[in-house]
């Protein structure tokens, strides 16, 4: 028989995949896995706790995970194609497998966005030119919809806010007034 050759692991990002899955599971675990939300606490040290762990891991854990995802996400499909083998249609099922059995489990998690997001990367592993992924991803940072913003800011137009369909600005919970019969967001 002949000799197979099995990809090397990457130790590291298998490390830095390991912090970044540690650091979720330290974030939930105040939340008791959505039983927090059932009962929220009111005590202010636990309170403070809670806060005081999200401060410190969530963020970090989630950058690092989506970190993680793409870096993984690149070597697979780099692999695949030095094999010549089409490995999308078996990524989309293991990305909508992902965020469905996940959500199955927990809601709202950064898998789910991860699983969904992953979707968006499929167009870009075509594109060769790093030029064009360096200005794709620069717009996307640059948050163009948040830039015609501040632009109509400066130009002197309201800064959009939720109004009922009278003009009003809504009270917290309040209705608009009984002609539109619509509920101010």
């Amino acid at each position: 028989m002949g000799k197979v050759e099995h990809a090397s692991r990457m130790e590291s990002l298998d490390a830095l995949r390991g912090f970044a899955l540690f650091g979720i599971f330290i974030v939930h675990m105040p939340e008791l896995f959505e039983l927090y939300w059932a009962k929220p606490a009111t005590d202010p040290l636990q309170l403070a706790v809670h806060d005081t762990v999200w401060l410190l891991f969530a963020g970090k854990a989630f950058a690092l995970l989506a970190l993680c995802f793409g870096v993984s996400f690149f070597i697979i499909m780099d692999r695949a194609a030095r094999r010549g083998i089409d490995f999308t249609g078996r990524f989309v099922w293991r990305l909508a497998l992902l965020g469905l059995l996940h959500g199955v489990w927990y809601r709202g998690d950064v898998l789910e966005v991860l699983a969904v997001m992953g979707l968006f990367l499929l167009p870009f592993h075509l594109v060769r030119s790093n030029r064009v992924l360096l200005v794709v991803a620069a717009f996307f940072l640059l948050q163009p919809l948040m830039l015609v913003r501040i632009v109509a800011g400066l130009r002197g137009a309201d800064w959009p806010t939720s109004r009922c369909s009278t003009g009003a600005r809504p009270s917290r919970r309040s209705t608009c007034t009984a002609a539109s019969r619509r509920p101010c967001a």
